[in-house]
């Protein structure tokens, strides 16, 4: 039984991806982070706009705007640089699935054999799956692409060889 899964690795994808490790892997934290940034981004352009004048005032400004603007678009920040400065090349990869694990092949010739012991957990999104092997590595599959009726037998067939649960996100 063997199941196949094509997933174009674009910029959705790595949005989608960075949004579910966010939250299943330190949502507390980001959100803190955010809203202290956040916090201190506003302080900076009040700052800027009644208390100093001149250069000051600018750099200030601009400080202020470039953190206000990495806070409210990290994953899309995250995912422009996975896709401009990773991820070059190969955009499109083949996941087949078998009873002793699972081949990932990209487009451009390279093919890697992975285990299923090498999943750290299974994360499952609207759109994607993401099998994480830790915090900082994974690979994306797109939900649409498998054929009709894999999707279950994917489901059952991961969670029976990882003895992990799928989490939602």
């Amino acid at each position: 039984m063997k199941i196949t899964n094509e997933t174009v690795y674009d910029w959705g994808a790595y949005v989608a991806m960075n949004r579910m490790v966010t939250r299943a892997t330190h949502r507390g934290q980001s959100i803190a982070l955010r809203v202290l940034f956040a916090a201190l981004a506003l302080l900076l352009l009040f700052a800027a706009r009644f208390q100093f004048t001149g250069i000051l005032q600018v750099l200030l400004a601009l400080l202020g705007a470039v953190i206000l603007l990495w806070t409210l678009f990290l994953n899309q920040l995250r995912a422009l640089l996975m896709v401009k400065l990773i991820m070059k090349g190969v955009k499109v990869f083949t996941n087949t699935f078998d009873q002793e694990g699972w081949t990932v092949a990209g487009v451009g010739g390279g093919e890697q054999r992975m285990s299923y012991d090498d999943i750290a957990s299974i994360l499952e999104g609207d759109r994607y799956f993401i099998l994480l092997e830790d915090s900082r590595r994974g690979y994306i599959l797109d939900k649409r692409t498998f054929a009709s009726g894999e999707l279950e037998r994917f489901r059952s067939l991961i969670q029976s060889k990882t003895k992990k649960t799928i989490q939602n996100v």
